[in-house]
């Protein structure tokens, strides 16, 4: 019997991403949702649990589907995506990123240079 795309995305559903988005002077969500949308330089992107590690300068906004599927959006002029194994990093108003203290897993935010510091 063939996996529908409908079964897939209710698996998908069972395991919530775990999110953070916050800006220089604070935390702006916390939690966990379904799916994350956004845009980078390429243009429309959307993370779903499983999704591939990754980091990407993102623009314009960020979407997240909670789980009470409530759809909250945060409006952002740069900020940086960060995804490695269903945990969801998204830093708002950051201009640089030293990519090795974000790989050390050590004080994660100190990778970023907002930019209110130009």
């Amino acid at each position: 019997m063939a996996t529908s795309n409908q079964d897939i995305y209710k698996d998908l559903r069972k395991v919530p991403l775990t999110v953070y988005v916050g800006s220089p002077d604070r935390v702006l969500y916390d939690g966990q949702a379904h799916s994350i949308s956004t845009v980078d330089e390429k243009g429309p992107l959307d993370v779903l649990p499983a999704h591939e590690n990754f980091i990407s300068i993102i623009q314009d906004h960020v979407s997240l589907i909670d789980t009470n599927d409530k759809k909250q959006e945060f409006k952002l002029e740069a900020g940086v995506l960060h995804v490695n194994e269903n945990q969801v990093e998204i830093f708002i108003g950051v201009r640089e990123v030293d990519i090795e203290k974000l790989k050390s897993g050590k004080n994660p935010t100190s990778a970023f240079n907002s930019l209110s510091q130009r």
